[in-house]
C-alpha cells in the first residue's frame, strides 16, 4: 500500500511552524513535503520532513507538482501553510474515505473560509433525514484537500499554465469530473483556514482572479458561451471577495 504525504507549499516560517505543529498533532504518520519558496535559513530545521526547493516566480501549481513528484508513489493531500489540520486521525480518515470509493477523485475537507460553500464547516446537505459524511460537488479550492495517487496517474499533476492566483483547482476539479470522477467533501475533517494570514495571495489580499479566468477560458472554451465555465468563474469571484473581506 503507498504512503500518505502532506505537499506544503511555503515561505512563511511562523505559518508553516504553526501548519507542521497542527499537522503532527492530528496526523504524525503522515510525511511532510515541503517546497521551499523563499523560507529563511533554518526554518523547521530538526524536523522529520522532505524539503525540496521551489522554483521561482511561485506558481502554485508549478511547486504543488514538485512536491507530487516528490511524493513518489505516495497518495498527497494538498495543504496550505496558512491552513491547520484540526481533527485527530481526519486526514487519513479522509483517505480512507477516498480508498473505499474509487469514483471520488478529490476530497476535500470542511474549513471555515472558502469561497465555495459546499467545503464550509457550516453545510449540512442531507439525504433523507441523516446528515452525509460525504457529498460531492463542482469544485473545491485546494487548502486542504486529498487526491489519491490513481487519480493523479489518470488525470495527471497541475495545469502549470495557470501562474498568477487561481484557476488550477478549478481545472484540476473539471479534469476530475470529465474523467468520470467525482469532487467531493468529508466532515470528519477540519481544516482551519481562518486563523493564519497568507503569504502568497497578491499583497496578502484578495486574489486577482482575471488572469486565472482568461486562461480558463482560453483552456475550456468561450466564457460568455459555457455555461459550466460561467459557474467557475462565478466561484472563483466569489472565493476572492471572501479572501479579501477576511484580509481586511
Amino acid at each position: 500500500m503507498s504512503g500518505l504525504s502532506a505537499i506544503i507549499c511555503s515561505r512563511n516560517a511562523g505559518n508553516l511552524e504553526a501548519c507542521l505543529d497542527a499537522l503532527h498533532r492530528c496526523e504524525c504518520g503522515i510525511l511532510p513535503i515541503v517546497v521551499d519558496d523563499g523560507l529563511p535559513e533554518g526554518a523547521a530545521s530538526g524536523r522529520t520532513m522532505i524539503r525540496v526547493q521551489g522554483k521561482r516566480p511561485f506558481v502554485f501549481a508549478r511547486n504543488v507538482n514538485l512536491g507530487i513528484r516528490a511524493a513518489r508513489e505516495d497518495d498527497v493531500f494538498l495543504l496550505n501553510d496558512d491552513a491547520l489540520v484540526m481533527t485527530q486521525g481526519g486526514v487519513s480518515w479522509m483517505r480512507a474515505a477516498a480508498r473505499a470509493s474509487e469514483r471520488i477523485g478529490v476530497l476535500s475537507a470542511v474549513t471555515n473560509v472558502t469561497g465555495y460553500p459546499e467545503q464550509s464547516i457550516g453545510y449540512r446537505p442531507m439525504r433523507g433525514r441523516v446528515a452525509a459524511r460525504v457529498w460531492p460537488t463542482a469544485t473545491v479550492a485546494f487548502l486542504g484537500v486529498l487526491i489519491p495517487r490513481r487519480v493523479i496517474d489518470s488525470v495527471g499533476l497541475l495545469d502549470e499554465r495557470f501562474v498568477t492566483y487561481g484557476g488550477e483547482d478549478v481545472d484540476y476539479c473539471r479534469r476530475v469530473r470529465r474523467a468520470g470522477l467525482t469532487v467531493s467533501v468529508y466532515d470528519g475533517c477540519f481544516v482551519d483556514h481562518g486563523s493564519l494570514r497568507s503569504t502568497f495571495r497578491p499583497h496578502g489580499g484578495g486574489g486577482d482572479t482575471a488572469e486565472g479566468l482568461r486562461i480558463l477560458a482560453e483552456k475550456w472554451g468561450d466564457a460568455e458561451k459555457s455555461v459550466e465555465t460561467n459557474l467557475d468563474a462565478a466561484d472563483m469571484n466569489v472565493r476572492a471577495t471572501m479572501s479579501k473581506e477576511r484580509e481586511e
